[in-house]
């Protein structure tokens, strides 16, 4: 699946930019709209929450991709939860956002090499793509009617969310992904997927300012919220 959209390949010249426009989508969308339950703010996430880790890689090429990954992976392993809870490396290289099939197969090939390699680090590490083409492959109707959920995993570049796989594990057994993902649905369905492509097409996500949900009136977040702060609690008791 390759974009001809130029407005969407585009990518800023500064790095300084590209973090700015991805911190802020991060505020916008996975914040403040509640889509990741465990996201605090662009700069904080996790269980118990940590600081967020950005690095823009300009590579062209699925070898200087994987370099650029695994200096990631390095600085999140030598790291505690604190220092670095997660982090998003974003390939600013207009390769990886014309062409989403590339960029998956990239993402597997990432994914594979966590246990493959005889390193064992998918016990400790997990990944999560993001994509501005990004589909959802569950048997609804992803390019029509529902199609406003797919941005949930929609970014303004590519995107590898480096994940903790402790941290994952205990969302995972305090909060089920399934009702995660039925808000999520309901959520973006509410924002209108028309207005999310045209603030994703933009870069621009100030139609959300002003919007944040109030997670004490959603179950999901509201039992999230709950988790971290216990997590917090446990962690500080350490």
């Amino acid at each position: 699946i390759e974009s001809d959209d130029e407005s969407t390949n585009y990518v800023e010249s500064s790095d300084e930019d590209i973090l700015e426009i991805s911190k802020r989508w991060v505020n916008a969308v996975i914040s403040d709209a509640g889509i990741c339950p465990f996201s605090v703010n662009a700069d904080r996430a996790g269980l118990p929450p940590g600081n967020v880790r950005y690095q823009v890689t300009r590579a062209p090429d699925a070898e200087t991709a994987y370099l650029a990954y695994w200096n990631e992976v390095v600085a999140l392993m030598s790291a505690t939860d604190a220092e670095i809870a997660t982090t998003l490396l974003v390939l600013a290289h207009p390769r990886w956002i014309r062409n989403l099939e590339e960029f998956e197969t990239l993402g597997s090939t990432l994914g594979q090499a966590l246990d493959t390699q005889g390193l064992g680090l998918d016990a400790d590490l997990q990944l999560v793509f993001f994509h501005p083409g990004f589909v959802f492959r569950d048997g609804r109707d992803r390019a029509g009617e529902d199609r406003a959920a797919n941005f949930a995993r929609r970014s303004p570049y590519p995107m590898i969310n480096i994940l903790r796989t402790e941290q994952v594990r205990a969302a995972q057994k305090g909060l089920p992904t399934a009702l995660v993902y039925q808000q999520n649905e309901l959520t973006l369905a509410g924002i209108g997927a028309d207005l999310l492509e045209s603030m994703l097409k933009d870069r621009d996500w100030k139609p959300l300012d002003g919007k944040k949900v109030d997670r004490k009136q959603i179950e999901v977040l509201r039992l999230a919220q709950d988790l971290m702060k216990n997590a917090a609690a446990a962690d500080t008791d350490k």
